[in-house]
């Protein structure tokens, strides 16, 4: 899982004017269903099981404000009559709003044509949704982080065990 841009002009933050920036917030992806399933990989690797569980429990609430937020943001944009965007892909148009780039199928060009008007609407959702992802995207990011070095450590400790070199990986 990554919060960086994964467009060639996308960016993290994005500048509406000289005083209001706007942060990505895309869609995390994961494979997991119940966060209590990642628990398992304590089982497998010598890790903390329970910061295992509360990052994916961060992610879990993560993906709960975010879907609303997106909802919340597709409402807005049906309303409008004046920007053109078709009503089928008005999810994925909030979507592209939170993550400050294309979403999904959409061509770079239809998200070019409007995107100053979306993420101009996406300021004027509730600003407990912001502060809310950004608090979230923080708390992954930190967790994350943790994770990754517990597991860095034990890969360590393994190929030492084993004797495996880098090249044998």
């Amino acid at each position: 899982m990554s919060f960086k841009a994964q467009s060639t002009d996308a960016y993290d933050r994005h500048q509406i004017d000289e005083t209001t920036f706007v942060e990505r917030y895309p869609k995390i992806e994961t494979d997991y269903l119940d966060p209590q399933l990642a628990a398992v990989i304590s089982e497998e690797v010598d890790v903390n099981a329970g910061d295992v569980f509360m990052y994916y429990h961060k992610v879990d609430e993560y993906c709960d404000v975010y879907d609303q937020a997106v909802n919340d943001l597709s409402h807005l944009l049906l309303k409008q009559d004046d920007l053109g965007i078709v009503s089928n892909k008005v999810h994925e148009y909030a979507k592209s709003a939170f993550a400050l780039e294309p979403t999904g199928d959409m061509p770079q060009h239809e998200w070019r044509d409007c995107k100053d008007e979306v993420i101009q609407l996406r300021l004027e959702l509730d600003d407990e949704y912001i502060e809310q992802l950004s608090k979230l995207k923080n708390e992954i990011k930190e967790r994350g982080h943790e994770i990754q070095q517990e597991l860095g450590r034990a890969k360590a400790d393994l190929r030492q065990e084993y004797h495996i070199s880098r090249a044998d990986l």
